[in-house]
């Protein structure tokens, strides 16, 4: 029975935080998410039940429609009215349940991301014919990142009825396994949080006076110990199983409560009994085990829910005519069921099956009832969301208390949904919504919209406005503390704003006025004049102040909330540019909108001038097109062919004899890693590069957390003088804090990388066959053992020095502070130091090698502290270093000085010797300071001309925008690199007397900058050049369901397109089976239609964007050794490598140049024909 719900009557239920339930619904594609959701809605009455599952109210675009599939997340507020409330909270007769609809094709994960986020809880439905997917996988995850509490829906029951034919008991055995693996899931991602809360608890205490010792032994000891049930048991009441095509669901407690009088058992006994090995044993009227079943008994839940069901279908769909209506007829007297006779009657026996069965176990009710009575309303959710909402953040220690008191008031508010009058209002908006100005609310004369041309599409269009046919921007957002009125002024904060530092901060702000606010009802807007905390909503005004999220709030004193968490990344571009040249403004207005319509498009102008669109796949660029012809751009389009990113990485380090290179650690590869050597033009500052492939672990981290690492690295105010946000009570949630979990990660990918590694770097072969740490004879003078910690260089090691990300400062390649492979770098042997400006002469105990004796002079090394390191929290505390004293490195190695010649150590300075240092083999052991936080460029001596040192200060920043644009575009194609780590030594030398009055920072040259930064850049790509370069193509894990008779033509076609079988599997209970492959970006275009064309339709893929993997080509390979020649000869015949191929495609498409072998001048060679 539907009910009907006014606009007052929601608005009235928005202000009872307990009456409310934001939910998502999530799935795989074509697991019936729009089906469900139509149900839904005809239970408040705005579709006619008969209309359900083919409307598909929530698809209100035209290629939705067409498609089939759902493409944008929408929304829609619905009354819930249970029949029993007395079952549910007293306190609530009437529910609101904001509906959020989101896609389930890859394309559109972004889609999810934004639903999740605005989302308390999410219905995960799983297609029991099917089974779990990839994509069910994905939804999941993104459940368990935002917090959003799921609950199962099993879907398509009747498929096993009238498709596969099982059995009651069969498909008991079915939906048991399909929970387990749905289960398995989730205890996977309990898993990974449970490794990460016990490192930190072995850890020890924090060291930061965040907690102590003693405040945090309990919550240790239930960390510990706990063992957590289940995410989903029929028997809690978070499982559904449902029809959603015929409008039937139910949960156990509903045919609990039907047996309880009939079997003579409680209610709650019988919730227990009716999932799981539990039997009914008709003799003794009692519930029975396993073993006293002895197999002759079936499981309560086939006998009792299951075969009632079964008995249903069977009446109406396999009986004759007349038999069929006594069936019904009896089935709706034993049920008391209301049912209209022409249903009844109908010639179409599904329709009279979907009469009885929607009347019988209506959906709605089975559905929303476990919405509200297992989902968490706005006020417990947000409690538990908190650290996801708003994390952790350092505070400046010169904060005043009155802000750092606002603040922690924000976060209570937000903690509490507090929707009192006072409260800070905050709010979260997940993405902008084209809206045509027709579908806006009507509004009386003189309180028309007041919109900024950023708002309007089409500004420069005469019809544009509210009285026109163009369209606007609608904010789709949530309140998650205060009330946000009509005509508020608030602040617009983006990612990079700091509310303890409001003069840095300025670009991150922005002042708006919210011109409008809705009710989103699916196809429909209704305005509203407030909504307070706890809700969903439209908000209009926005458009020229928002790209894609932001968060809104009315005090400046509030922290950003977090950024999504997407799932994957836009990997297919296409170049688009007018037909007609003049059209040019018009494109360039339309992508602007574009870009800010769809939340995950990119859209940017490449170095040749074109404007390209990146998409997340086929089916996600084919709508991006479709926008900007039709609706943002309105003009006619050339677009070209797919464009694939690839990027840049190098090979791994070869083998110097038989042990294995995967095996080789941090400190071996460095050491098999080429010195690439360049200057500035002027001849004052040297760069010297050396470039390591880092380990996959640690590549994957930084690439999946990259969002987060923008937001931690662009904070202001990370020194470790700052006060946490929250105080002690944020110190109860530290193993919450998402910084906490990214540290952990990045450790525990170092310390596996290591262990792979283990022994490898100190029981080498030959000249390394020796303890890292051991004394050795360096040109002949003893050396003393270096006073680091550990003498092996591990790649936990290196992850406490990491000086920037990139490329675009967030990236998977690495910039490492240079102390981390030479910790002693300003006492090397053969160095000189000037004993005074008036000395004289630099002395030296040996003569330097004649590789690097010319030009020697006194430098300073270019450093910093290890900023990303630091931030992360992944520096060691370490003892207090002994006093250093000036080294004289022409003297015995390891001599120092008296105390009385004390000056600051190498390692606090940053100074560094001369050229000779490199000369020295990593292998050896060098005497030196331990490492510390602090390291930044300084003088050597006290009497060191400070000319080198300013300009050393000054080109800090130009070594990291130097590395860079290195790692934004590599020395192949120019596709940004993929996994490396850079260690640059960049040495300013000291200017001579006949260049002291000259200008510093400027020559003939160009500014000094600008020619560290070219050198730095050129440097890194030689090393990578240098470092036998590979290209790197992205991988899609592809899924395909087939049948047995397809199954060859599905091979056939993988194998055509290069993908990698992974497994084949059957699907129990059916004749299907299911293919997983790793297939290349580069050759998945196209291949969905062809693959049903080969097939005839029988076999249906799904593409995830999986990881990115090295070509094992070589693309400059020419054959060189006695094999190689043997096989292919001199080389020049040789076809192309499919990484040369790749690689040259790409360089004629950016414009670069390329070697090609092209014959102008050619005979056909002539021979007689010799007629037989």
């Amino acid at each position: 029975m539907s009910i009907t719900a006014s606009v007052e009557q929601l608005a009235a239920l928005q202000a009872r935080p307990e009456c409310i339930r934001n939910i998502c619904v999530l799935a795989h594609v074509d697991h019936g998410k729009t089906t469900l959701s139509d149900n839904l809605i005809a239970c408040n009455g705005l579709i006619h039940p008969k209309m359900v599952g083919k409307l598909r109210y929530m698809d209100y675009r035209e290629d939705e429609q067409e498609r089939g599939i759902t493409m944008k997340s929408s929304s829609i507020s619905l009354l819930f009215r249970p029949k029993q409330p007395a079952a549910y909270d007293a306190k609530c007769p009437e529910y609101l349940v904001n509906l959020i609809d989101s896609p389930g094709h890859v394309d559109f994960c972004s889609e999810v991301s934004t639903a999740a986020r605005l989302s308390d809880g999410g219905l995960v439905l799983v297609d029991v014919a099917e089974g779990v997917h990839i994509q069910t996988h994905a939804v999941l995850r993104q459940a368990w990142e935002e917090r959003v509490r799921p609950c199962l829906v099993l879907n398509k029951i009747d498929r096993l009825i009238m498709e596969l034919r099982l059995t009651p008991l069969e498909a008991y055995e079915r939906m048991k396994a399909i929970i387990a693996e749905v289960n398995n899931i989730i205890n996977g991602f309990r898993s990974e949080k449970w490794i990460s809360d016990v490192d930190a608890v072995l850890a020890g205490p924090n060291t930061d006076g965040v907690n102590g010792p003693e405040d945090g032994g309990e919550e240790q000891d239930e960390l510990l110990d706990e063992d957590e049930e289940d995410a989903f048991a029929p028997e809690k009441g978070n499982v559904a199983f449902a029809s959603a095509m015929d409008g039937w669901a139910f949960r156990i407690e509903q045919f609990a409560e039907l047996y309880a009088s009939k079997l003579g058992a409680s209610e709650k006994a019988l919730r227990r009994a009716l999932w799981g090995d539990r039997y009914y044993h008709p003799k003794t009227k009692k519930i029975v085990g396993r073993k006293a079943a002895a197999g002759r008994l079936k499981p309560m839940f086939a006998q009792f829910c299951l075969e009632p069901v079964w008995q249903a279908y069977t009446a109406v769909l396999d009986s004759e005519e007349q038999e069929r209506g006594e069936k019904v007829a009896k089935i709706v007297r034993a049920m008391n069921l209301a049912v209209p006779a022409r249903d009844l009657q109908h010639k179409d026996t599904r329709v009279a099956l979907q009469a009885v069965m929607s009347r019988w176990l209506p959906l709605s009710e089975a559905v929303l009832g476990m919405v509200v009575s297992c989902l968490p309303g706005p006020r417990e959710a947000q409690a538990d969301r908190l650290p996801r909402l708003l994390p952790k953040r350092l505070v400046r220690a010169s904060a005043p208390t009155q802000l750092v008191e606002e603040i922690a008031r924000i976060d209570t508010a937000v903690e509490n949904c507090d929707g009192v009058p006072g409260a800070p209002c905050m709010v979260f908006v997940s993405k902008m919504i084209a809206v045509p100005f027709e579908q806006l609310p009507r509004r009386p004369p003189g309180r028309e919209y007041h919109l900024d041309q950023a708002d309007v599409r089409g500004s420069e269009d005469t019809d544009a406005g509210p009285s026109g046919k163009g369209e606007c921007f609608v904010a789709f957002a949530r309140v998650f503390s205060g009330r946000l009125r009509e005509g508020q002024r608030v602040f617009v904060l983006s990612g990079g704003y700091d509310p303890t530092d409001p003069e840095g901060s300025k670009r991150h702000i922005q002042e708006a006025v919210v011109e409008g606010l809705f009710l989103i009802m699916g196809r429909g807007l209704e305005a509203v004049d407030s909504i307070p905390a706890g809700n969903v909503c439209g908000i209009l005004g926005l458009g020229q102040h928002i790209l894609k999220a932001a968060t809104l709030t009315n005090t400046r004193a509030a922290w950003p909330m977090a950024s999504m968490m997407f799932q994957a990344a836009p990997i297919v571009r296409v170049a688009v540019e007018p037909a007609d040249p003049a059209d040019i403004p018009a494109l360039v207005r339309g992508l602007r909108l574009l870009n800010r319509a769809d939340p995950f498009v990119e859209v940017l102008v490449s170095g040749s001038g074109e404007h390209v669109i990146g998409a997340a796949g086929e089916v996600h660029l084919e709508r991006c097109i479709r926008d900007l012809q039709e609706r943002f751009a309105k003009i006619k389009l050339e677009v070209s062919p797919p464009l694939v990113a690839f990027r840049e990485t190098i090979s791994e380090p070869e083998p110097a004899s038989d042990r294995a290179v995967t095996k080789w650690g941090a400190r071996k590869r460095l050491a098999a890693s080429p010195l690439v050597e360049d200057s500035t033009p002027d001849g004052r500052c040297t760069v010297r590069v050396r470039v390591v492939r880092l380990p996959g672990g640690i590549t994957t981290v930084l690439d999946e957390h990259a969002e987060l690492l923008r937001g931690i690295l662009t904070e202001e105010g990370g020194s470790s003088a700052g006060r946490r946000r929250g105080g002690a009570e944020a110190a109860g949630k530290e193993e919450e804090d998402p910084v906490s979990v990214l540290r952990d990660r990045l450790i525990q990918a170092a310390e596996e990388a290591d262990a792979e590694s283990e022994g490898s770097d100190v029981r080498g072969e030959g000249t390394d066959a020796r303890p890292v740490g051991s004394d050795t004879k360096l040109g002949g003078t003893g050396a003393k053992p270096g006073g680091l910690e550990a003498r092996t260089l591990t790649w936990r090691k290196l992850l406490e020095g990491m000086w920037g990300l990139g490329p675009r400062g967030v990236g998977p390649n690495v910039l490492l502070v240079p102390e981390v492979w030479r910790p002693d770098v300003g006492k090397l042997p053969g160095g000189v130091r000037e004993e005074g400006k008036e000395g004289g002469a630099a002395r030296s105990a040996r003569s330097p090698s004649p590789a690097v004796s010319a030009g020697l002079e006194r430098g300073v090394l270019v450093t910093e502290e290890p900023t990303v390191s630091g931030r992360l929290g992944l520096l060691q505390k370490r003892k207090t270093p002994p006093t250093a004293g000036s080294v004289d490195v022409g003297e015995s190695s390891g001599a120092s000085k008296g105390p009385d010649s004390a000056v600051p150590s190498a390692l606090e300075t940053g100074a560094l010797s001369n050229d000779e240092s490199n000369a020295l083999s990593p292998d050896q052991d060098v005497s030196g300071q331990d490492f510390e936080d602090g390291v930044r460029s300084g003088v050597t001596s006290a009497d060191r001309d400070l000319s080198a040192q300013e300009l050393a200060e000054s080109a800090v920043s130009s070594v990291v925008n130097g590395f860079q644009l290195a790692t934004a575009a590599g020395p192949l194609c120019e596709e940004p690199l993929w996994g490396l780590g850079f260690i640059v030594e960049a040495v300013v030398k000291a200017e001579s007397g006949e260049a002291e009055n000259e200008d510093r920072a400027t020559t003939g040259h160009g500014p000094f900058s600008g020619q560290v930064i070219t050198a730095v850049r050129e440097a890194c790509r030689k090393a990578v050049l240098a470092a036998n370069p590979r290209l790197a193509e992205a991988m899609y894990l592809c899924e395909v369901s087939t049948t047995a008779e397809a199954l060859g033509q599905v091979y056939a076609v993988l194998g055509k397109r290069r993908a990698r079988v992974l497994k084949e599997e059957m699907r129990e209970g059916t004749a299907m089976f299911t293919v997983h492959a790793h297939m290349p970006v580069a050759d998945s275009f196209g291949f969905a239609d062809e693959l049903r064309r080969k097939t005839s339709g029988a076999a249906s893929p799904q593409l995830v964007l999986s990881h990115w993997e090295a070509l094992p080509e070589d693309p400059f390979f020419v054959p060189r050794t006695e094999e190689e020649l043997e096989e292919f000869g001199d080389g020049i015949g040789l076809a192309q490598n499919i990484a040369r191929r790749m690689m040259d495609k790409v360089r004629r498409r950016k414009g670069l140049p390329v070697e090609e072998k092209i014959v102008e001048h050619a005979t056909k060679q002539r021979t007689r024909a010799k007629k037989v």
